[in-house]
């Protein structure tokens, strides 16, 4: 009987000391961006107007950018006209890596001719063009003194005509 008795409570305390874990599932919920995937051949053209009222005259600057896609190169033509402003326009080649366009630009600006450092995000619905101090580098080439600190400037997708 003792030995019975010993065997129920080593049972029971062995019963009572017993961790028991509720195991629990937990699913994170994630979201993946979805995203048109861009192109890799063909042309593209995107173009801004901003528009404001100054005096009562209609102000308008237009941005235009158009480009040809080939793979990983690129080239095509940049239009800035200001309303104010000297315009600036030019041509471009170069590459493209993770839809960041690398490019020179020979640009018209203000009477002069330059070549300079161009680049741009390609975006589903815009390009965004980094604009920034520039200072005068090897060859002449105008490069940008520091492209993570530019601003970018947006462009909207538009047909091409």
């Amino acid at each position: 009987m003792k030995k019975i008795i010993l065997s129920a409570i080593v049972l029971l305390i062995a019963t009572a000391c017993k961790k028991t874990v509720d195991a629990e599932t937990v699913i994170e919920e994630t979201s993946v961006e979805k995203t048109t995937p861009l192109e890799s051949s063909g042309s593209q053209c995107y173009l801004t107007v901003a528009e404001s009222v100054e005096n009562d005259k209609v102000v308008n600057d237009t941005l235009s950018l158009n480009f040809e896609r080939t793979g990983d190169s690129i080239t095509g033509e940049f239009k800035w006209l200001p309303f104010y402003k000297d315009k600036k326009t030019g041509t471009f080649k170069g590459v493209v890596t993770n839809n960041i366009a690398n490019t020179i630009l020979i640009a018209q600006a203000e009477g002069v001719n330059n070549k300079e450092e161009f680049i741009f995000e390609i975006k589903p619905d815009r390009v965004l063009v980094k604009m920034g101090e520039m200072k005068e580098g090897e060859n002449g080439l105008w490069q940008y003194k520091n492209s993570v600190s530019a601003s970018d400037v947006a462009i909207a997708i538009s047909g091409c005509k």
